[in-house]
């Protein structure tokens, strides 16, 4: 770690590692060990687990931006890309076929044919199921005319990678532009996401951190599997490192694909669901979070328990039915579990106009942001990024969100609150229910 960088933060947030260190394995704790282990504090052997979680050391963000608001993020996006000077690379996990779509791929292409080297990866589920409506057909020819233009596009999650572990796909979102700007967060590309429909959060930022990002980037393109072989593109020649300037924050970016990472049959466990569980594990004061879904890890939900239970204020914020606008089956599937949170003195706030689809968690001083969702899919069948920080300015922004969210627009859950069921949606429980279940195993 540089020394004009290091003299920035406090030495329990400085980490220097070697590439390959292993993190520590994680097994399941006993209640006992859960509860001696909420002595320790976010000092440096925390940040050294986050790091070893990482596979690398922190990088330094000389800028950032906060991109809560729907038409601040889709500018912030476009102009990265429409600045391009060498290079856009992005990984999400679908285009939407609407106006935010058609426009985002035609800047990519537009980068492109000025000389810019492109490269976009999108998962193969996801994009099928979202490629309907009226403008289906002239996304997927904007697609094929961007490959045409030189560009990589790849899918990630074929029949290949099916065979190995159903499911699998790539959740990952981030666009990084010259190996030196990057956008990361929650949101895909779409009027879902851009268009005052879904609540949402991205972080812009400038400095090596973006580096970072490529880097994961590069290594989910080379393991996708799309029909013309795995991806391969080629980028520009890095250019020479610049002093670290104005310093915004220090950042662990977590990037962990089940299927490749975890082995054929998971036998080394998520890294992202580790360092969250040594994180909420740590708690004092407060754990708020919001996830889209609720169906986490069951170390994860345990350490949330544990820590309502010792006097922690714990706090989730997820969609809530009214605001299912996709599909309520995923409400369905995750509200079973909803009881014994709330039971062990966890709150649950639930969106009732837009679906939460922000990924963000604050856990006393230190937030994390990224594409994970407190799931089991996002611990065991989906390629994702999460970011974890101690700067002052992230995890103040971060708590306001939160804060505003249960606020505005979202209503605490309440067992046995909910109106009389008829037949049909005691069925449709039911049967999430037993995905819940089945999921949970």
């Amino acid at each position: 770690m540089p020394a004009a960088i290091a003299a920035h933060f406090p030495p329990a947030a400085l980490v220097t590692l070697e590439t390959g260190v292993e993190a520590p394995p994680l097994i399941p704790l006993a209640r006992r060990e859960r509860i001696l282990a909420r002595r320790a504090v976010f000092d440096s052997e925390y940040w050294k687990i986050i790091a070893q979680c990482a596979r690398r050391a922190p990088a330094v963000a000389t800028e950032v931006e906060y991109l809560r608001e729907h038409d601040k993020a889709w500018n912030a996006r476009l102009a990265l890309v429409n600045g391009a000077n060498e290079s856009i690379v992005c990984s999400t996990y679908c285009i939407e076929p609407d106006a935010f779509g058609l426009a985002y791929v035609d800047a990519l292409i537009a980068a492109k044919k000025r000389g810019v080297a492109v490269a976009l990866v999108i998962d193969t589920l996801a994009q099928k199921f979202v490629m309907k409506g009226a403008q289906a057909d002239a996304l997927a020819m904007k697609l094929k005319e961007l490959e045409a233009s030189g560009a990589t596009v790849r899918r990630f999650g074929g029949l290949e990678q099916q065979s190995r572990l159903l499911a699998s796909g790539n959740h990952a979102k981030m666009l990084v532009v010259d190996g030196m700007h990057a956008i990361a967060g929650g949101r895909n590309v779409g009027g879902n996401y851009y268009g005052h429909l879904f609540r949402d959060f991205e972080m812009r930022m400038t400095g090596p951190v973006a580096l970072q990002m490529q880097a994961d980037f590069m290594t989910i393109l080379g393991r996708t599997d799309y029909e013309k072989g795995p991806g391969t593109f080629s980028l520009p020649a890095r250019p020479g490192e610049k002093g670290p300037g104005k310093i915004a924050g220090l950042y662990h970016v977590v990037t962990w694909d089940p299927l490749h990472d975890g082995g054929e049959i998971m036998r080394e466990k998520n890294r992202i669901t580790q360092a969250l569980l040594m994180t909420f594990l740590r708690a004092r004061r407060e754990i708020t979070l919001t996830s889209n879904y609720v169906v986490g890890h069951p170390e994860l939900r345990q350490a949330l328990i544990d820590a309502a239970q010792l006097g922690v204020k714990v706090r989730i914020i997820t969609t809530g039915e009214s605001a299912s606008h996709i599909s309520k089956m995923a409400y369905r599937a995750t509200t079973p579990g909803y009881d014994e949170l709330v039971a062990a003195g966890v709150e649950i706030y639930e969106t009732q106009d837009t679906p939460d689809h922000a990924k963000i968690f604050v856990v006393d001083d230190v937030a994390a942001f990224g594409s994970y969702n407190l799931s089991d899919y996002a611990d065991g069948r989906l390629s994702e990024t999460l970011i974890f920080t101690a700067a002052a300015n992230d995890v103040a922004k971060m708590r306001a969100i939160l804060e505003e969210s249960i606020a505005k627009g979202s209503t605490r859950y309440v067992p046995g609150a909910e109106p009389k069921l008829s037949f049909g949606e005691r069925f449709k429980r039911w049967i999430g229910s037993l995905v819940y279940t089945v999921r949970s195993a």
